[in-house]
C-alpha cells in the first residue's frame, strides 16, 4: 500500500502540473511571451504531500501540507527570502500490534527557513520551463498531539530545533512549479527527516 502511494502521488502531481501550467499560460499577457520576467519581489504558494523517513516513517503515515514563500530577486538567476511551511501526519496504527488500540497522536511539523533559489543560465525547452535548486536553514518545530496507546494516556509534546532543507524543481514561465524537497530537523534523540513533493504557483 505504501509503495503504491509513493509511486502514484508523484505521478498525480506531475499530471496536475501540465494542465495547471497550460491554464495559467492562457491567461498570461502577450507582453510576457518573448522571455522571462522576474519581479524584484514575489510570493509563491504550494501544497503537496510529505513522506516521513527513517524511524518517523515507521510511526507516521504520509502527510499533507502547504507552504508560502516570500522571495526577493537578488540577481538575474538568484532569489533569497523566507519559506513558511506546515505538514500534518496521522499516527500509523500498523506500526503496532493489530490488537493494540490507539487514539490521536497526530504529528504537526512547522518550519520557518531562510531560503535561496538558484536558477542556472541555460536554454530551456521552448523557453517555457526553467529548472532550479534550492536550499534553506532555520527553525524546525514538531508537535505530537495528546492521545493514547493501549489505553495509556500520552501527553502532547513539542520540540523546536534547527533544521535545513534542499530541493530541486522546475518552473514554467507562467509561474507554475513542481518541487521535490528534503527536510531535516536535528532533534536531541534523532533527526526528523521528510521528503516533500509540492505543486504551486508563483504569484507575480
Amino acid at each position: 500500500m505504501i509503495f503504491r502511494l509513493v509511486v502514484r502521488i508523484p505521478l498525480i502531481l506531475l499530471f496536475a502540473f501540465i494542465p495547471l501550467e497550460r491554464s495559467v499560460a492562457q491567461s498570461e499577457n502577450e507582453s510576457r511571451e518573448n522571455g522571462w520576467a522576474e519581479p524584484e519581489e514575489h510570493t509563491k504558494v504550494s501544497a503537496g504531500v510529505a513522506f516521513p523517513l527513517s524511524d518517523l516513517g515507521e510511526a507516521y503515515k504520509t502527510g499533507i501540507g502547504g507552504a508560502a514563500d516570500f522571495m526577493y530577486l537578488v540577481r538575474e538567476n538568484y532569489d533569497a527570502g523566507v519559506r513558511l511551511s506546515v505538514a500534518h501526519h496521522r499516527f500509523d496504527q500498523t506500526s503496532l500490534s493489530s490488537s493494540t488500540p490507539t487514539e490521536g497522536l497526530d504529528l504537526l511539523i512547522i518550519t520557518g527557513f531562510a531560503r535561496v533559489d538558484l536558477r542556472p543560465k541555460l536554454s530551456t525547452y521552448q523557453r517555457r520551463y526553467m529548472p532550479y535548486a534550492s536550499g534553506g536553514i532555520g527553525v524546525f518545530s514538531q508537535e505530537v498531539f495528546s492521545g493514547s496507546i493501549a489505553n495509556r494516556e500520552i501527553n502532547s509534546s513539542s520540540e523546536t530545533t534547527l533544521g535545513y532543507s534542499v530541493g530541486l524543481g522546475v518552473r514554467s514561465k507562467n509561474g507554475v512549479f513542481l518541487e521535490v524537497g528534503y527536510l531535516v530537523g536535528q532533534t536531541e534523540e534523532e533527526n526528523t527527516e521528510l521528503t516533500k513533493i509540492t505543486l504551486g504557483w508563483k504569484i507575480f
